[in-house]
């Protein structure tokens, strides 16, 4: 199941911590690796003849529809990897920070990654267990490998900028993140950033659930899984197989 929109809170108000969100009804954007779209077929040239269904040329695939053919999908370790509904991925959209520093940081939590990539994709993780942790895969691809790693360089600063945490806003609901924790994480593709986030009940209440994020890139693009849980600040193994199985998709 999919992260919702804004964090752990709405994950336990929306379907509660052993709620599944079905995703049978979504449509099978990931259908194996990534490739150059089908050469288009012509028809003789004649003036009498109109192209038939199977002359007509083949409208090329758009980015996002190649970025999608990149991320893992199926059975990932001890859990199931499926495309978001596009609703969830637009409520997400548009978290502000606090301090202008930690912006890299609040975009994440919407599924969004610095700069301006020219595509993106987004994915629910599932758990197979009840006591499994849900997360999120989504990946961003760029223009460039400049603009991918300048996009990855931003969040690693902002790990390091915030560690004494940093709030969010989105709409009306504002969220207190207590500390930015950055962990070692093994390496994956071409650089990796992982981090946790120590989200707050509330400033009276203390430490609540913690968040986890390993962001990797892979040449022109950068995917990121993050996941919740409330047991410890440790990296779910389940997550890291998945951010795993992405660099080696991402490898080809």
């Amino acid at each position: 199941m999919a992260l919702p929109p804004f964090g752990a809170r709405a994950l336990r108000t929306a379907v509660g911590r052993s709620g599944v969100v079905t995703v049978a009804a979504l449509s099978l954007l990931l259908t194996g690796c990534g490739g150059d779209g089908d050469e288009a077929a012509t028809a003789p040239p004649s003036a009498s003849v109109s192209p038939s269904a199977s002359t007509k040329p083949k409208a090329s695939a758009s980015p996002e529809d190649e970025l999608a053919k990149l991320a893992v999908a199926g059975d990932v370790s001890e859990a199931s990897v499926s495309p978001m509904f596009v609703g969830q991925v637009n409520g997400a959209k548009g978290v502000k920070a606090g301090r202008a520093a930690c912006q890299p940081l609040a975009g994440m939590l919407g599924y969004e990654l610095p700069g301006t990539p020219v595509a993106t994709s987004h994915h629910g993780i599932e758990p197979k267990s009840v006591d499994g942790v849900n997360g999120a895969l989504w990946l961003a691809s760029y223009a460039d490998r400049a603009g991918a790693v300048a996009a990855l360089a931003e969040v690693r600063t902002a790990v390091s900028a915030c560690r004494k945490g940093f709030t969010s806003r989105l709409g009306v609901v504002e969220e207190h993140f207590g500390s930015v924790q950055p962990f070692a994480s093994p390496r994956l593709a071409d650089e990796t950033v992982a981090y946790h986030l120590d989200w707050m009940r509330s400033v009276r209440e203390g430490p609540g659930d913690h968040r986890t994020c390993v962001a990797l890139r892979a040449d022109t693009v950068v995917a990121a899984v993050c996941g919740e849980r409330n047991i410890t600040m440790s990296m779910d193994p389940v997550l890291v197989d998945v951010a795993r199985a992405q660099a080696e998709r991402l490898a080809g």
